[in-house]
């Protein structure tokens, strides 16, 4: 597992109750490989809180597909998680640039 690889993994829903399986970026390694900090991704553009990934089809993504900049949690890769591709370097990029616009207190280090 690195950053900007792409997993399906049962990640869980903003509001706190129940869980999906569902594609997240690998945005920050934090443990060994095995606890990360994952970006979900969603097929449905919102123009405030989501960047599209313009190589979706490289990333062996079934749609159209967006990074959601304001819903990330850590997990742990686990048995039930699986690879799903990588990103393309501008994609990976351009979420790191407007990631760090749209939280401008945290900092991402690249």
């Amino acid at each position: 597992m690195k950053v900007g690889d792409i997993y399906k993994i049962d990640f869980p829903f903003e509001e706190g109750r129940g869980s999906k399986y569902r594609p997240v970026l690998v945005f920050i390694l934090i443990t060994e490989s095995t606890d990360f900090i994952a970006l979900k991704i969603t097929s449905t553009p919102r123009p405030s809180n989501r960047v599209k990934i313009d190589y979706w089809r490289e990333a062996n993504l079934r749609n159209e597909s967006y990074v959601q900049l304001d819903n990330f949690k850590r997990v742990k890769f686990n048995k039930g998680s699986s690879y799903v591709g990588t990103l393309n370097l501008d994609d990976y990029n351009k979420i790191v640039s407007e990631f760090d616009k749209f939280h401008e207190n945290l900092t991402v280090h690249k």
